[in-house]
């Protein structure tokens, strides 16, 4: 990939993450030396910026073939149409409410007095 760096930078870059090695310590004990071939390694100021980098080229591709572009309008798309559910759930709430309103019967129980 063509980022626009100088071919020193990347050769520095280059020298710093080949023939890099590692050991694990597991149960106390350490592991024998053992060559990383792919990857960065953890916690290097190195890794944010290569990773930004990449990223920075990947969103550029993408917008190039308009591809964030479509998919900006398939959202937009999508959000309307939600929208439009939304609203047509309500308005069948409503109607549900005011069609199937009990009407309240009060019901009176007369009392009778008796005398003995």
């Amino acid at each position: 990939m063509s980022f626009g760096i100088p071919k020193k930078i990347e050769r520095l870059v280059k020298m710093t993450l080949e023939g890099a090695q590692a050991k694990v310590i597991m149960d106390g004990k350490i592991s024998t030396t053992f060559g990383i071939s792919i990857g960065v390694r953890q916690r290097d100021d190195l890794t944010a910026t290569l990773f930004n980098l990449v990223l920075h080229k990947a969103l550029i591709n993408m917008e190039q073939s308009n591809m964030i572009r479509r998919r900006r309008i398939r959202i937009k798309r999508i959000r309307r149409r939600r929208r439009i559910r939304r609203r047509r759930r309500r308005r069948i709430r409503k109607k549900k409410k005011t069609t199937t309103k009990k009407k309240k019967t009060v019901h009176s129980v007369e009392e009778t007095d008796t005398y003995t």
